[in-house]
């Protein structure tokens, strides 16, 4: 394995896990490149849900599916990520291999309008209950801003508290880079 950017990595990972005509979700749309990464796994029979609270996020999201040609089916929500159990129909969650979490704020957009440490915990929450045994969740944090180095600890803290019984958590991060890089975290369901 080649060292790369945690994002680059968060793929990597994913395509390990997310086979065709699976159910994934992107659980921070952004401007889609999680989401378009993820149709593309699960392929013509697969299902992905995208969630962002930002209507502009989920239109750049919608564009950049429309321009890839790709044939899965995707679901736009605009909805904060910690309300996705009552989005996600319980019939696709047996399916869920993959949940993925590009936190922060759009780049390109509002700074001020970012992810935050409760509404991701109550989110990564969920997934722990939705993603399938052997299926995989991946979050990138940014911890290059205030907002983004509390949510960061949140996330490690609450990680760290989830049953080893049940779970594997490993943590993926540069260590000697300038402006607190990206990291990621990803959490395998036994």
């Amino acid at each position: 394995m080649r060292i790369e950017k945690p994002v680059s990595v968060s793929h990597q990972i994913l395509a390990e896990y997310v086979r065709e005509g699976d159910i994934a979700v992107d659980a921070t749309a952004g401007r889609g490149h999680d989401t378009v990464f993820l149709a593309g796994l699960v392929g013509a029979g697969g299902r992905v849900h995208a969630f962002d609270v930002q209507a502009h996020a989920l239109q750049s999201t919608r564009s950049r599916i429309e321009d890839s040609g790709l044939k899965a089916e995707v679901v736009l929500h605009n909805a904060n990520h910690a309300r996705m159990m009552d989005y996600v129909p319980a019939l696709d969650i047996p399916r869920i291999s993959g949940i993925v979490f590009n936190l922060g704020y759009l780049p390109g957009s509002d700074k001020s309008i970012t992810t935050e440490g409760e509404t991701s915990i109550e989110a990564l929450d969920s997934a722990l209950r939705m993603i399938k045994a052997g299926g995989i969740i991946v979050v990138v944090a940014y911890a290059g801003h205030d907002a983004g180095v509390k949510e960061a600890h949140r996330i490690h803290e609450f990680v760290r508290q989830i049953p080893q019984e049940q779970f594997c958590a490993y943590v993926y991060q540069p260590l000697n880079q300038i402006n607190n890089p990206p990291h990621l975290v990803a959490i395998r369901k036994h």
